[in-house]
């Protein structure tokens, strides 16, 4: 079964292997993950295609129908708040897993009710103190573009729909993802 999941993988997660935007002329220019000075420069409606792209090609064509142009909707707020991780946390159902690590989701959820009064009684820090540090870790990995080590590992486990049922395709997929 492992041997069938990981060669049902490999191709699920290849499929866009050798399309034009993975062939090294794109992503020499633009990154494999699209963070290179130049993706920054299409993102911002900046990048003259000249640069990368020759005259009269297809890709050529279609990278300037994705050129953000004026009357493109408002850039999305990104920055992550206190007030948004605690949100997070508080709408996060418990009875999902959180974490390969071993992190208890209920962990998190207790700060959520440890405010400064109890914090000052208890000689702790306060909820707000913890989220804070959570958010300005959050913010400073983005800032640097470097996820910590743990947020990479990923399990993917696989359960049955029907009873009985082994196809692949008829499987439940669940990723878990660090807290």
């Amino acid at each position: 079964m492992e041997e069938a999941l990981f060669e049902h993988h490999a191709n699920h997660f290849n499929q866009a292997e050798g399309t034009p935007y993975t062939k090294p002329d794109m992503t020499n220019a633009f990154g494999v993950n699209g963070d290179s000075n130049l993706a920054e420069e299409f993102r911002n409606g900046t990048l003259d295609l000249d640069k990368i792209l020759p005259q009269d090609t297809y890709e050529r064509e279609y990278m300037k129908r994705l050129f953000p142009t004026q009357d493109y909707p408002p850039t999305i707020d990104t920055e992550i708040r206190m007030s948004d991780v605690k949100k997070g946390f508080s709408i996060w159902k418990e009875r999902t897993s959180t974490s390969p690590m071993g992190r208890v989701l209920s962990l998190y959820k207790m700060w959520l009710q440890v405010d400064d009064e109890t914090a000052a009684k208890d000689g702790c820090m306060s909820g707000d103190t913890f989220f804070t540090m959570i958010t300005d870790l959050i913010k400073v990995s983005q800032n640097v573009k470097l996820p910590l080590n743990r947020w990479k590992t990923v399990h993917n486990l696989f359960i049955l729909k029907e009873p009985n049922n082994y196809n692949i395709k008829r499987l439940r997929a669940l990723h878990k993802i660090d807290a």
